[in-house]
């Protein structure tokens, strides 16, 4: 073999060798580079379970203290808070049956109307008739329904006026200048629970149509007063 020849393959050989080690370091480098991204993708997961955990735990913290907040300014009292919560989370069902009692509500209301009104129009009508304690048990239904569907009660200050209805054993308070203001106040508590979830919430004219009306407030009152055997109680501040 000429020296020539010997110079060329201790050539070929340096270059094989040099081929082999930049293969080593250009398969080494991409591991390198692989580990750092599953690292980075591992912290990134870490964090933003952190993230959601700290973010749940305000969120749940500001609900309490929505809570607090509504008991103070309409004397109720949340029986499950933390129960409540978790429930809200299945905010569909909720917020299809509260839809569902207002518009119930709002039929019934339309109904009595309706029905004292062609009564009222009617060639026989007497002064007597043409209104019906039923607006009025439509709006205590109603109130029931929402205090049973957000799981509060109500705290009747001393004093006070209420009614009882005894299906569930629900005592609902009335105020006197203004008989139906209850069902603006299961109302407004719906709005705040289901707008904590969802914002819109505060947008939507939803709710009962409050008619305002101390001559079918009346009525019923004056059927229920101390009935204790009918579904409804109504009693009278002393």
């Amino acid at each position: 073999m000429s020296l020539i020849t010997l110079i060329i393959e201790e050539m070929k050989f340096v270059f094989d060798i040099d081929g082999i080690v930049q293969t080593i370091a250009i398969v080494l480098t991409a591991l390198f580079t692989l580990f750092a991204a599953l690292a980075a993708m591992h912290s990134a997961r870490t964090s933003a379970r952190q993230l959601q955990t700290s973010l749940n735990r305000e969120d749940k913290i500001n609900f309490l203290g929505l809570l607090d907040a509504l008991e103070k300014t309409y004397d109720i009292r949340f029986l499950t808070r933390g129960i409540l919560y978790e429930k809200l989370k299945d905010f569909n069902i909720y917020i299809k049956s509260y839809e569902s009692y207002v518009n119930s509500t709002n039929d019934t209301v339309k109904r009595v109307f309706s029905f004292d009104t062609e009564i009222k129009t009617g060639k026989n009508f007497k002064g007597e008739e043409g209104e019906s304690p039923e607006l009025f048990k439509a709006y205590l239904d109603y109130v029931k329904d929402v205090s049973l569907l957000f799981e509060f009660e109500f705290v009747i200050p001393d004093g006070s006026e209420y009614v009882i209805e005894y299906s569930h054993g629900i005592v609902i308070p009335i105020y006197s200048i203004d008989p139906d203001k209850i069902v603006y106040v299961v109302d407004t508590i719906a709005h705040e629970l289901l707008g904590h979830k969802d914002t819109k919430i505060h947008e939507q004219d939803l709710g009962v149509n409050r008619q305002r009306s101390f001559e079918y407030f009346e009525v019923f009152r004056s059927k229920y007063k101390d009935q204790k055997y009918l579904l409804y109680q109504y009693i009278e501040n002393k």
